[in-house]
């Protein structure tokens, strides 16, 4: 079954109290995440990317021109979907689903960068294309998620929150497909 659907007018769906709690939340922490822009933080490195790895120079000017605005359209996406969880059922137009897809990628990217997975969804790798040193906080192999990092309920509930939102996102994208 999926989750969001065209009503004739607009994209909708249903969420239950504690999913719309838990979305407003990650909404919420990824707007105050993005706002502060702490370069040192991995989840904000992937969600505002240096632009030239190899040339400090040049991504620094690049931040300049261009990461004021692409933060700010994050910031407003996040928080779009967090004041839509005000309302049990959600309607969006096209516009509005595109930000909604924005901002779940980014709520999946920052999940993915808290439970050490990579683009392919295994641990990630370091600059030097090995594994991470094992003492890295948030890092575990592919045999730690694919188990559900027993005992950590963190973690159990940030593999469970990532796998969510992936339901949610192909979900809307299969709703927007079939509208066509």
């Amino acid at each position: 079954m999926m989750l969001w659907h065209w009503d004739g007018h607009a994209f909708a769906a249903e969420f239950s109290d504690i999913e719309r709690a838990i979305l407003a939340e990650l909404a919420g922490q990824l707007a105050r995440l993005v706002e502060d822009r702490d370069r040192r933080d991995p989840a904000v490195a992937r969600l505002l990317p240096d632009a030239y790895r190899d040339d400090e120079g040049s991504a620094s000017e690049f931040r300049r021109l261009t990461q004021g605005e692409l933060a700010e359209n994050k910031i407003a996406a996040a928080r779009g979907l967090a004041v839509r969880m005000q309302d049990e059922r959600v309607r969006l137009d096209e516009t509005e689903a595109w930000n909604w897809l924005r901002a779940l990628t980014d709520l999946r990217l920052v999940l993915a960068s808290r439970l050490g997975l990579d683009e392919g969804g295994g641990p990630q790798a370091t600059s030097n294309g090995s594994a991470p040193a094992r003492p890295v906080e948030a890092t575990m192999d592919a045999a730690e998620y694919d188990a559900g990092a027993e005992g950590d309920e963190e973690r159990q509930f940030l593999r469970n929150a990532f796998e969510w939102l992936a339901y949610v996102q192909e979900s809307l994208i299969a709703a927007m497909d079939r509208r066509g």
